[in-house]
């Protein structure tokens, strides 16, 4: 079938659904806008998409879950028996049901998936897990899906009877967030880079050496951004928690893709 354009849509506190998506972006045979849907400031008014597009969509995984702020973002977004990728970025334990949550919604928002991919990236806050990932064998594995996919698709007449299956069940995994929120250390010197740039509006902007805990989503973008590494997790998270779960998800897991 002719696709005309395409967009990539991601979700990315710490940039790596941003690097995983723009590999899929750059192995396609066209141009792709890409679309952050990361900002707290958020504000984009497409319309609508047609057949004639593709709209790639890529989200961190938490707890087995899309993260709600970023369903919340591709709401805002309606298709029109548009094609879709949709994709998952974990941290080397597993994605559960992310996958499968990724994929219904964008379908109740008029989107039409016809394949899907969950690939791994370092652990956003246990980062010896998956250190250096995406590696080679990563990439290689994203660019093998991107270009069956697209295969897929220019070999597709009419997709309306396409219907994906991805790994997962309903109902979806319970998940209540991380427990544990970063906090400025007396390093702070207030800039305002960190409330600016959380994608939760977690952190006041006269206020920036605090955290509304009730909003913190946990996503380490505070803390990768900010210039006087003043952002940090208690740190019982890396004296008790990091080495069980380091040792728990050191084996190495691979992508899976869909089509």
């Amino acid at each position: 079938m002719e696709i005309n354009r395409a967009f990539a849509l991601y979700f990315s506190p710490t940039g790596t659904t941003k690097h995983i998506s723009s590999i899929i972006s750059c192995g396609l045979p066209l141009p792709v806008e890409k679309i952050d849907l990361t900002p707290a400031s958020f504000a984009y008014n497409p319309g609508s998409f047609g057949d004639k597009d593709l709209v790639i969509f890529s989200v961190p995984v938490y707890g087995g879950r899309v993260p709600d702020v970023a369903l919340s973002r591709i709401k805002e977004f309606s298709g029109n028996r548009t094609p879709a990728l949709i994709t998952v970025v974990y941290g080397n334990r597993d994605y559960d049901d992310a996958l499968l949550e990724l994929r219904d919604t964008v379908i109740k928002q008029g989107f039409i998936p016809i394949a899907g991919g969950a690939f791994i990236a370092e652990h956003s806050i246990f980062r010896a897990v998956a250190s250096g990932r995406p590696d080679a064998a990563d990439i290689s594995a994203i660019n093998d899906f991107t270009e069956k996919a697209w295969n897929k698709l220019a070999g597709l007449e009419d997709i309306s009877g396409e219907t994906l299956t991805v790994k997962g069940k309903t109902p979806y995994i319970v998940y209540n967030g991380v427990p544990f929120k970063p906090a400025a250390g007396n390093d702070c010197i207030k800039c305002g880079r960190c409330a600016d740039n959380c994608p939760a509006g977690a952190i006041p902007a006269d206020r920036p050496n605090h955290t509304d805990e009730k909003q913190c989503i946990t996503c380490m973008r505070c803390i990768k951004i900010c210039p006087q590494r003043a952002r940090k997790l208690p740190d019982m998270v890396y004296t008790e928690l990091a080495p069980l779960f380091v040792k728990k998800c050191t084996p190495r897991r691979e992508a899976e893709i869909f089509l």
